[in-house]
């Protein structure tokens, strides 16, 4: 069989040529029910006897047929399993549109109805529990799909390649649903966005549609915090609830928007951690797209690799509220230019900002104790030469760390002398010289000399700052 499968595969590939979506081949080592009988049938079905006690659909007598009603009962049994590969077409030739399926049935096996190409719709009544792997794969006319609630399990590749089919309801009771389910599912017309879940708030359809991309609307969406466009809902991040519902943690975010932004709280409960790998760009996706992420100022720790290989990422203000950064945080966010460490800022994890190319200086507030192994290893080389500097105070975390990795330093105050673009300690013309190069693209200032020169505090660089840098020398006005 698995020889014909191949052939059949093969020769389908032939006549397709370069199709959208590849086409599996149905495996061969099926499991087998437990305590089967022989096939028997009834005239219409191939069927086995499970346990003596109830029965097992595994074929039509005649494949000809274009419709077919499943009994409840055979042989004074319930139907209660369509086995695998029960109505599994072969060569993609079987004429058969429209089953009904009886509230006997508990369960749908492997490839049960797989490349049946002419299946056009299905219910599936609410005794059905589980759905196997590649259960409708190649259903390729399948445009309408009734999944009930009781439902709990969707197999890999369910209804992969079902390219008519728009949408599918996942009901709440489903607790686990497998890989690549809608792969290639609304592509009949070549555009993915057609095909979208209907599922609940907070339940396993919609993670799993946050997770793999899928667009999505709510059959609930008064118990949703998500954001809403065109109809389709989509979550910029997911959260859990922890410390007994007192906090919330990010779990995991989108990366197709530029410009990210995470609230205090969420229904009331402040947002006080980004997990573990949330934002972390794993794969390098060609839709990261995110360039800016403002974090809340209730946050208190950001978790190892929360925003790793983001490498559209450009800025990243760190509240003062933060405590930790974890190790790896910002790995190979090769973009990354700008980043503002807190006063209050406690520890750096180690190669938290390791291969940040563009990163070419950084301000390290007294406050930091600890500093993690090649925390700021081949910042600053985008060019091919070490531009990478610290600025930290006086026999502090940072000046070890400088002095231990051979990076350059220098020591500043343990504040930020505003208007002291130099940290030379005075506010003179120098100063306004080197924030007009700044302005005019001569000479970039790095991360310290800018935030001392922004003496409006407004995140730019203007003649107002020179205006006002003005005023404090000629005694008109001081700064601050």
């Amino acid at each position: 069989m698995y020889k014909k499968l191949l052939a059949g595969a093969a020769a389908l590939i032939m006549v397709m040529g370069a199709a959208v979506c590849p086409i599996i081949s149905v495996a061969d080592n099926f499991a087998v029910t437990a305590s089967a009988e022989t096939v028997k049938n009834d005239g219409t079905f191939n069927y086995q006897v499970i346990n003596g006690k109830s029965v097992q659909i595994t074929g039509l007598v005649n494949a000809s047929k274009d419709t077919i009603n499943i009994p409840a009962k055979i042989d004074g049994m319930p139907v209660t399993e369509i086995g695998n590969t029960a109505f599994y077409s072969e060569y993609h030739n079987m004429p058969l549109k429209k089953v009904t399926i009886p509230d006997t049935v508990v369960s749908i096996g492997d490839s049960a109805f797989a490349y049946c190409e002419a299946l056009t719709e299905i219910k599936i009544p609410a005794s059905v529990k589980s759905i196997g792997t590649s259960a409708f794969e190649g259903c390729v006319k399948l445009s309408a799909v009734k999944l009930s609630e009781g439902l709990e399990s969707i197999g890999d590749k369910a209804f992969y390649w079902c390219e008519r089919l728009p949408s599918v309801t996942i009901p709440a009771s489903v607790t686990h649903i497998g890989e690549d389910i809608s792969y290639c599912c609304g592509t009949a017309d070549e555009d993915t966005a057609n095909f979208y879940f209907n599922c609940y708030a907070n339940t396993t359809g919609e993670r799993y549609a946050f997770y793999n991309h899928v667009a999505y609307e709510l059959l609930d969406p008064e118990n949703s915090t998500s954001l809403v466009s065109k109809g389709v809902y989509k979550k910029t991040f997911m959260y859990e609830l922890v410390n007994d519902g007192k906090e919330i943690i990010v779990t995991r975010g989108r990366l197709e928007d530029e410009n990210i932004e995470i609230p205090d709280n969420i229904g009331g409960v402040p947002v006080t951690e980004i997990g573990e790998a949330a934002f972390y760009n794993k794969d390098h996706n060609e839709k990261n797209n995110v360039k800016t992420i403002k974090l809340p100022d209730t946050l208190k720790t950001i978790g190892a690799s929360a925003f790793a290989d983001n490498e559209s990422l450009k800025e990243i203000n760190i509240p003062k509220s933060v405590k930790t950064i974890g190790d790896k945080a910002f790995e190979v966010c090769t973009s990354l230019e700008k980043v503002t460490l807190p006063a209050g800022l406690e520890s750096i994890g180690a190669q938290a900002f390791t291969w940040c190319t563009s990163l070419n200086s950084v301000i390290i507030p007294s406050s930091v104790k600890s500093i993690g192994q090649d925390a700021f290893n081949k910042c600053g080389t985008a060019t091919g030469k070490n531009k990478f500097m610290i600025y930290c105070t006086k026999d502090s975390a940072g000046e070890k760390y400088a002095v231990d990795n051979n990076i350059k330093y220098a020591l500043k105050a343990a504040g930020i002398k505003k208007g002291d673009a130099n940290n030379d300690d005075k506010i003179n013309v120098t100063d306004i010289a080197m924030i007009a190069s700044h302005i005019k693209g001569i000479k970039a200032l790095s991360n310290y000399q800018f935030n001392a020169a922004d003496v409006n505090n407004d995140k730019k660089l203007t003649v107002t700052d020179i205006a006002m840098i003005a005023a404090h020398i000629k005694g008109i006005k001081a700064i601050g």
